[in-house]
């Protein structure tokens, strides 16, 4: 079993790093696991997230982003992208 967390393996697991993510997609893709299970942070997804991030127009994003929060959206939507890749 393999868990992949930034608390476990720092940044070799920061599934938000265009090359690490591939990493891993080349390995899910290769067989190399018989299961995987993805949990990306939905707080940002959520309508109780205050500032407001997303709405049903917006998925991604609204837009524009509040400077402050876009490296967070930012993290949020690759980790999201991850997932769904991984799962294909």
């Amino acid at each position: 079993m393999l868990e992949v967390d930034i608390k476990v393996g720092g940044r070799l697991h920061d599934l938000s790093i265009a090359v690490v993510a591939l990493g891993f997609l080349r390995r899910i893709a290769a067989g190399e696991f018989c299961i995987v299970f993805a949990a990306p942070p939905c707080c940002s997804f959520s309508v109780a997230h205050v500032p407001k991030l997303r709405n049903s127009s917006e998925a991604r994003g609204i837009q524009p982003v509040p400077a402050e929060w876009s490296a967070y959206l930012r993290k949020h939507n690759s980790l999201a992208d991850f997932a769904a890749r991984a799962v294909a």
